[in-house]
């Protein structure tokens, strides 16, 4: 890493601890949620998949103050990352999960 000030380029060396990366990662996620332009709300099928994890680990449980379904999925760089749904929203997600499991695949692109 270098740093430049008043056209003198500094080259600097910092040490992290993996609690201190995930700190760093913490707070750089905060801050991009507070940016503009925002996040989309909805993923739009123009937009290409290029990082995405196949088979990641899961865990399930349940919400201790109304009983919702927690899921927790292990991003291998940013940890375990948790969602909280609403029983409504946990059926549909598992019953469009089950769908799309369940379809035949889709041809390969260029042949019929």
């Amino acid at each position: 890493m270098t740093i430049a000030y008043d056209k003198v380029i500094v080259p600097i060396s910092i040490t992290y601890t993996t609690e201190q990366v995930e700190e760093q990662l913490s707070a750089w996620g905060l801050a991009r949620g507070n940016m503009l332009p925002p996040i989309p709300e909805q993923w739009t099928s123009s937009q290409q998949i290029t990082d995405a994890i196949r088979d990641p680990k899961l865990h399930l449980e349940t919400e201790s103050l109304n009983g919702d379904p927690v899921l927790r999925i292990r991003h291998p760089h940013f940890g375990w990352i948790s969602f909280v749904f609403s029983r409504n929203e946990a059926a549909g997600l598992g019953q469009a999960l089950i769908v799309r499991a369940t379809a035949e695949p889709p041809a390969p692109a260029g042949r019929a």
